[in-house]
């Protein structure tokens, strides 16, 4: 069992942006540096002792980093779960994160946007802990907390939203890359893929396809599926990306669904 290092608990309930290093405990093996909270091992966790979950809370906003170059998922495996409470508690949500590389910005970090998982609905205050599963027993994980904030995905949830291709719930082999601007989702093979909460589809019948940026600079054949929920939800289109012999600049295209779909659900 993981040996734990408490500090001083806080005085009242926190809300809005919380910093990684707010914690009221963590295991040893985590390192804290300025804000964030790094060197993550199988079941290292932290918690966080007074969260404030106000009365619409729909996901949490997690900003993160994670070694460039490295598919987490292949190499060592690994999610990271967010549970009510302490380290036994209740899963909420989770997410696999993604390998970040921001050239332009001189910082390596990304915000995820973690839906809560289905049926989860929270108010009040409550203990929230952060923790590591199923990574490879003895490797230090490039994960790096930096700070995290619930949130009732307003932003998400407006009508004919835009959303950016880095801020999704979860993902499989997936890379995000930051040489052209905004940071892109890039090194798709197959079957990987990347999912997005909270997705506004409007009332029925009102949201006929999906706008999209992309680009693509090989010969090689695929199709690219947008599915209901996760990666084994209800397939809504399918299509074939067109070879730009580029990888810059991106273009528009627009995508017709194939089955109706209305309310708010996750997109992958």
């Amino acid at each position: 069992v993981p040996s734990t290092m408490p500090t001083q608990l806080p005085s009242a309930p926190m809300s809005g942006r919380i910093s990684a290093n707010a914690f009221s405990s963590k295991t040893s093996s985590l390192g804290v540096s300025e804000e964030t909270v790094s060197s993550w091992l199988n079941n290292s966790y932290v918690t966080y002792a007074s969260v404030d979950f106000g009365n619409n809370t729909k996901g949490i906003k997690v900003n993160y980093s994670m070694g460039q170059w490295v598919d987490w998922s292949k190499l060592y495996g690994g999610v990271i779960e967010i549970r009510l409470g302490g380290p036994s508690g209740t899963i909420i949500a989770k997410f696999t994160p993604s390998p970040v590389y921001l050239v332009d910005s001189g910082t390596s970090y990304i915000t995820a946007y973690i839906g809560l998982l289905d049926g989860v609905s929270e108010t009040g205050v409550h203990p929230l802990t952060f923790i590591c599963k199923d990574s490879v027993s003895g490797d230090s994980l490039s994960f790096s907390l930096a700070y995290f904030e619930l949130s009732d995905f307003a932003d998400r949830t407006a009508a004919q939203t835009l959303i950016n291709a880095s801020e999704f719930s979860n993902s499989s082999g997936v890379q995000i890359y930051g040489g052209y601007g905004d940071p892109i989702v890039g090194w798709f093979g197959n079957d990987n893929y990347v999912t997005y909460s909270q997705v506004n589809y409007l009332a029925p019948g009102a949201s006929k396809g999906i706008l999209l940026s992309y680009a693509k600079d090989e010969i090689a054949e695929g199709t690219v599926e947008v599915r209901l929920g996760g990666p084994a939800g209800k397939k809504l289109v399918e299509f074939v990306p067109i070879n730009l012999n580029s990888w810059y600049p991106f273009v528009d295209a627009w995508v017709e669904l194939d089955a109706e779909v209305d309310g708010i659900h996750d997109l992958t």
